[in-house]
C-alpha cells in the first residue's frame, strides 16, 4: 500500500534466520537461505532504505542478495545504564562475580558459561548471575546445580539491572548468533568489562577491547582460560573499565535517534516517483 501511494518504506534487520532455526531445532542451511530469500523478496528489496544495527548485519543481508540502500544505526542503549557506587553484601566481598543478561534461550549459550565456570580453578570463588527468562531456564538450573555456587537466576526491570551491571567483575556474552547485542552495550555503559564469543555469525565481538576479551565460538576451555586469567588479574580488569565506558559512548540511544530522524526526514523529502516491486509475484 505504501509503495502504491509512493510513500518511502523503511525496514530494519534485527532478527537472523539462524535465531529461528536454532529455537526450532532446525539444522539446515537450506532453511536459513530460504528464510533470507523470502525476507528479501517480500520486505528488504521492496524497501527504500534498510536500517542495520551493525556492519555485520549489513554485510549479511548483502551476502544473501540485498539490493536496497542501507545505513548502519545502532539500537542505542538508554542513559540509565551508567556507573554507580555499589556496596557488596558481606557474603560476596571475596567472590568473583560474573554476569550474563538476556533471554534464556538456546542461541544465547548460557550453558557454555556454566560449563566454563565448572572447569575453572576458581570455581569455588565464582558466583554467576543469569538475568532473564526463557525456555531454557529449567535446563540451565539443572546444569548449574553441579557448581559450588549454583547460578542465581533473576528477572529484573532495567532500573534494577543497573545495580548488577555495577556489582559484577566481568560480563560474559557467549551467543554465537547476534546482530548487535544490547546487553553488552548496557554493561559497557556501566563500565563493566565484557568477554565475548567470536563467531562468524555475530556482530558482538566488535565491542571487545582486544583479544584478551574474546574466545572462539562455543569453545568451553577457551572461555575457562579467559575466566581464570581475569580472576588472576583484577588490576588489569579494573583498568579496562574506563576504556569500555569510553567505547560505549558511540552507541548511546540519543545518537541513534538523531541518525534515525535524519534518515526519515531525508526520505520524506525525496518520495519515490516510480513504485518499485509493487507485486509480490515479481
Amino acid at each position: 500500500m505504501a509503495r502504491k501511494l509512493k510513500v518511502p518504506v523503511v525496514s530494519t534487520f534485527h532478527i537472523q534466520a539462524e535465531h529461528l532455526a536454532m529455537n526450532a531445532g532446525i539444522h539446515s542451511s537450506m532453511f536459513i537461505s530460504y528464510c533470507y530469500k523470502i525476507w528479501l523478496k517480500t520486505i528488504y528489496n521492496r524497501s527504500r532504505m534498510v536500517i542495520c544495527p551493525s556492519l555485520f548485519a549489513e554485510e549479511e543481508l548483502k551476502r544473501y542478495g540485498l539490493k536496497s540502500p542501507t545505513t548502519i544505526i545502532s539500537n542505542g542503549f538508554l542513559p540509565i545504564f551508567h556507573p554507580i557506587l555499589t556496596e557488596r553484601p558481606g557474603s560476596m566481598k571475596e567472590k568473583f562475580i560474573i554476569l550474563s543478561v538476556g533471554r534464556l534461550a538456546p542461541e544465547k549459550r548460557h550453558d557454555v558459561i556454566i560449563r566454563a565456570i565448572d572447569g575453572s580453578k576458581y570455581r569455588e570463588k565464582i558466583i554467576l548471575f543469569l538475568i532473564g527468562e526463557g525456555p531454557a531456564k529449567e535446563k540451565l538450573q539443572r546444569l548449574g546445580q553441579g557448581l559450588p555456587n549454583p547460578p542465581v537466576f533473576l528477572f529484573l526491570t532495567p532500573e534494577e539491572l543497573v545495580y548488577y551491571y555495577n556489582l559484577a567483575d566481568l560480563y560474559i556474552h557467549a551467543a554465537t548468533i547476534e546482530v548487535e547485542c544490547m546487553t553488552v552495550l548496557e554493561a559497557m555503559g556501566c563500565g563493566l568489562p565484557v568477554v565475548i564469543s567470536r563467531s562468524p555469525k555475530s556482530a558482538t565481538c566488535q565491542f571487545a577491547l582486544d583479544d584478551r576479551f574474546l574466545f572462539e565460538g562455543d569453545d568451553i576451555k577457551a572461555l575457562t582460560a579467559r575466566i581464570d586469567y581475569w580472576a588472576e588479574h583484577p588490576s588489569e580488569l579494573e583498568n579496562a573499565k574506563k576504556p569500555y565506558l569510553e567505547k560505549s559512548s558511540h552507541f548511546r540511544i540519543e545518537t541513534s535517534v538523531a541518525k534515525l530522524l535524519s534518515i526519515y526526514q531525508n526520505l520524506a523529502l525525496t518520495k519515490t516517483t516510480t513504485p518499485r516491486n509493487d507485486s509480490f509475484s515479481q
